[in-house]
């Protein structure tokens, strides 16, 4: 394992090709992220305790179907080479809790929550509150260009040069859903994650573009959705992609011999052949060591296999030789370091790569 941030990332994947002709080649190294509430990196079983809310008019639900959300969205939890959340039975819960109600008369609270933990074999509970807001339907104008009526012609008298503009009345329908999961640790009874996600949906409908209205259900659907995925990362392990910038020359005094490993590591990475790359590169670390260029892609070479003592190394080794470097480049070897020393937000740094990530989790 490859711990790469402050939360334990864990190297779990090799790279593949990513870069075009003309831009600056990259390879791509999957990493598995702790979740970002670090509390949660323990969980292991989960039992929904509760699941209560109100809604709003234009929507009928009720708990059990939100439940029944929950429920799926936390089951398809899961990472690379983690399990996911082992649940709790959802009618066996519900069973204890009824007992546990009608034999204390209390209400539930913290110390019930530790209780019924210790009966379920569960390690953490989670409680959801929710709220749907009503279903809103508001009236609006908008302007159009109406594409069959011609207002004005071209001098050939055959193309149209202006068509005429038309106002219509179009209807937007807006739904708000809040979600509040509150996470409890079954020994300690101590508080994991309390946090409120929200998600605002709205559906337009015009006459020009003869499109129809989103239902409630479909609305309430693709709410949750949303924050499901904004809930992902913090509650469990998470894959990540990271885009790893390869540095193409410097200004030292390379050797003709070693450009030309350079170079051919270089065409290597654009051919998706990585692994040739990396033996072009220690060809050219062999016949010169005073490149930053050389040294800096060795330590890519030894970070995507794992390396990563040795990956800083040559880090460190080509920021000797920074002088050589433009400054993009040099911010690339400050950038290796601090991915080594855990120093480096993972996530913020594919936004400074500008990476196109894609769904890599449900």
């Amino acid at each position: 394992m490859l711990n790469v941030s402050k939360r334990g990332v864990a190297l779990i994947g090799l790279l593949v090709l990513l870069a075009g002709c003309n831009s600056t080649p990259k390879v791509k190294k999957q990493v598995v992220m702790a979740p970002k509430e670090a509390a949660m990196a323990n969980v292991r079983t989960l039992g929904i305790a509760s699941v209560n809310g109100r809604h709003g008019n234009g929507y009928r639900a009720n708990d059990d179907n939100i439940r029944a959300k929950v429920s799926t969205f936390l089951a398809g939890v899961s990472a690379p080479g983690k399990p996911g959340f082992t649940l709790v039975d959802n009618q066996k819960m519900q069973a204890i809790i009824d007992h546990q109600r009608r034999t204390e008369s209390s209400q539930y609270d913290s110390d019930t929550a530790i209780r019924l933990g210790k009966l379920t074999g569960a390690d953490s509970l989670i409680n959801f509150d929710y709220f749907i807001s009503a279903v809103k339907d508001e009236r609006y104008n908008k302007d159009y260009t109406d594409y069959d009526t011609c207002v004005k012609y071209k001098k050939d008298g055959k193309k149209c040069k202006e068509y005429k503009r038309r106002t219509e009345s179009c209807t937007k329908r807006k739904i708000s859903v809040e979600l509040n999961p509150t996470v409890v640790d079954v020994t300690s009874g101590s508080i994991l994650l309390a946090k409120t996600y929200t998600s605002n949906r709205v559906s337009k409908k015009c006459p020009s573009k003869g499109n129809t209205l989103a239902t409630s259900e479909e609305m309430v659907t693709a709410s949750f959705d949303e924050i499901f995925t904004k809930m992902r990362k913090d509650i469990y392990f998470y894959p990540l992609v990271l885009e790893l910038k390869l540095i193409e020359s410097d200004d030292s005094d390379m050797p003709k011999k070693a450009e030309m490993h350079l170079e051919n590591a270089i065409e290597f990475v654009e051919q998706d052949m990585v692994d040739r790359a990396c033996k072009q590169i220690q060809k050219a670390a062999a016949t010169y060591s005073e490149s930053p260029a050389i040294m800096y892609n060795m330590g890519i070479c030894q970070d995507i296999k794992g390396n990563k003592d040795v990956a800083k190394g040559f880090f460190e080794k080509a920021l000797e030789y920074k002088t050589y470097l433009d400054s993009s480049d040099k911010e690339l070897v400050y950038s290796a370091i601090r991915r080594m020393e855990g120093k480096e937000d993972l996530d913020k740094h594919n936004e400074k790569q500008k990476t196109t990530l894609g769904s890599l989790f449900n």
